[in-house]
């Protein structure tokens, strides 16, 4: 049981970063654009490493851009849920994977207080520029 835990932490990374980056996907199809740049590796970008990358064909209205900037908090909170209640009533291998979850939700906060250059901090800073998150 233990070995299931540690291979799905140590493998858990690749499921994790194809969700992330595909809810920003998601996002830019909603809004009427098509992803154009899908990385889900981790890599260096212009001289910044990412652990992923997407990217529209296209400029999205500022309201997309900030549900595109929070989609992955609702994805890592929803996951971070549904693994932990299956580590908890279905198999303890769930853990490994509620691990991933939590580091992504932690880092997306870490970036709204800090101010980082990642999803937390852009969404903060489309925040303060704009409106709410309803409507088209």
């Amino acid at each position: 049981m233990i070995e299931a835990l540690i291979i799905c932490a140590f493998l858990g990374w690749l499921p994790e970063l194809l969700l992330h980056e595909g809810s920003h996907a998601v996002c830019y199809r909603m809004a009427g654009a098509r992803p154009v740049t899908f990385i889900a590796f981790p890599h260096w970008l212009s001289g910044r490493f990412r652990f992923g990358y997407a990217e529209a064909d296209r400029v999205i209205s500022d309201r997309w851009l900030r549900r595109s900037a929070f989609a992955p908090l609702v994805k890592a909170s929803a996951l971070l849920c549904l693994w932990l209640c299956l580590g908890f009533f279905v198999g303890f291998w769930a853990f490994g994977l509620a691990l991933w979850e939590a580091f992504d939700a932690g880092n997306w906060i870490q970036g709204w207080i800090r101010r980082r250059p990642n999803d937390g901090g852009r969404a903060r800073e489309l925040s303060a520029t704009a409106g709410d998150l309803r409507g088209p």
